[in-house]
């Protein structure tokens, strides 16, 4: 069976499950007439009505009943079958080169590594990491084939595809008074509170964060990248703002603590991104699909 056929049957057990031609677009992003022509174009390639559109709400028909519980058990075969394939990849493939930016992203990149490693033993990779302004002209330049950035990257020539919604959270020692509890942003106004260095991703958020919440503290100091960072906050030199990916493990084991704060800090895109028009590699397609996966 081609993916054509597949996506005719995805949309068919969506119309089925949906119950409508009109819901199953809505799931599937697609035209209400996109939909209903997929799913006649599966009838007539089975020479046979599936679906009995004559009454107010659809049908199965007695031939259709049968299709739709074959239907349910090959889908997610087809789709356990088209990842396999996907991460197959042939010995004789380049290494991958990915960078990632020195923040939230550079802390999900060795997560699905190790997941593919483990599918492609051997398999050689580099990981650079730096700012945006460096990662991306790693990109322009052929440097690394893909990244995985905090932010969307202002730069022509490239295709931005969204993974994960990242939030920034307020965080400070165990041992501080507002450490898991609640507070204000207006409370920023009289904690110490740590930046990274100017010119990081993370500096960026905070200071938008800040200029959201119109405050501006009055005791600041600045840490140079995420480890020195978090080191300060855990020792007591103040609270920080930083994305959760940066800081779930030092929450973990208590080394930090969460500071509910109102109202929450905003949340940013982690996106990947990679030339317009430049054809992945066989790692570079199974790395992404892992990528893809963290959206699920």
């Amino acid at each position: 069976m081609n993916t054509l056929c597949l996506r005719r049957l995805e949309i068919f057990v969506a119309v089925v499950e949906c119950g409508g031609f009109s819901a199953a677009a809505r799931k599937l992003y697609m035209s209400q007439p996109s939909v209903s022509n997929q799913v006649r174009r599966l009838e007539a390639s089975l020479q046979t009505t599936l679906i009995d559109r004559s009454g107010a709400r659809i049908r199965l028909t007695a031939k259709g009943e049968t299709f739709m519980s074959y239907a349910q058990r090959l889908m997610p075969l087809a789709e356990e079958a088209l990842t396999a394939v996907r991460m197959t990849v042939p010995s004789s493939e380049p290494r991958l080169r990915v960078a990632t930016t020195n923040d939230a992203a550079s802390f999900l990149v060795p997560a699905v590594l190790a997941r593919l490693t483990a599918r492609i033993p051997g398999l050689r990779w580099d990981i650079h990491t730096g700012g945006m302004e460096q990662v991306t002209q790693q990109l322009i330049d052929g440097v690394v084939g893909m990244a995985l950035l905090d932010g969307e990257p202002n730069a022509p020539g490239l295709v931005i595809e969204p993974i994960l919604s990242e939030r920034l959270v307020l965080v400070v020692g165990s041992g501080h008074p507002l450490a898991d509890r609640q507070a204000t942003a207006e409370d920023l106004t009289t904690e110490r509170l740590l930046l990274r260095e100017s010119g990081s991703v993370t500096r960026h958020l905070q200071n938008a964060a800040l200029r959201r919440w119109k405050i501006q503290p009055v005791d600041k100091g600045e840490a140079w990248g995420n480890e020195a960072l978090k080191l300060a906050v855990s020792a007591g030199l103040g609270a920080t703002l930083m994305s959760w990916h940066c800081v779930a493990q030092e929450v973990g084991d208590g080394r930090l603590a969460l500071v509910d704060l109102i109202p929450p800090p905003p949340s940013h895109p982690i996106v990947m991104a990679h030339l317009l028009g430049r054809k992945f590699s066989g790692v570079e397609e199974a790395f992404a699909q892992l990528l893809f996966d963290l959206k699920e």
